[in-house]
């Protein structure tokens, strides 16, 4: 499989999106990480999911597995995988714009140093 153009050489795994502005700020409104991961569902319609993953979630909040919101350190963020660049580039751009448009903090990890 092709590397996806917006990463680095280094293995990246995935991108976490903190509900953060680089000015310190909070993101809102308060469930902007799911309405986030609703639309990469809708992008991506092959990978829809349908289950919990944060206390707040709603009963029927469906999402993309590879764009999930968690909370990190009490810090709501989306967690997006980068297999989501090959799988369908239009979500991966829009999960990625929405950060830059926002000025969101995002960070590239290594899936394998998440805490299960």
């Amino acid at each position: 499989m092709a590397a996806c153009p917006h990463f680095t050489a280094f293995a990246v795994n995935e991108l976490l999106i903190k509900g953060i502005r680089r000015d310190g700020s909070t993101f809102r409104p308060s469930d902007w990480a799911e309405r986030l991961c609703g639309v990469a569902a809708i992008l991506h319609s092959d990978a829809m999911a349908s289950y919990r993953v944060h206390y707040n979630a709603r009963p029927n909040f469906v999402h993309s597995p590879h764009a999930r919101p968690a909370f990190i350190c009490g810090v709501l963020c989306v967690i997006i995988d980068e297999c989501l660049c090959e799988l369908e580039p239009r979500a991966w751009d829009f999960v990625t714009c929405f950060a830059r448009d926002n000025d969101l903090i995002t960070l590239r990890v290594l899936s394998s140093c998440r805490e299960g």
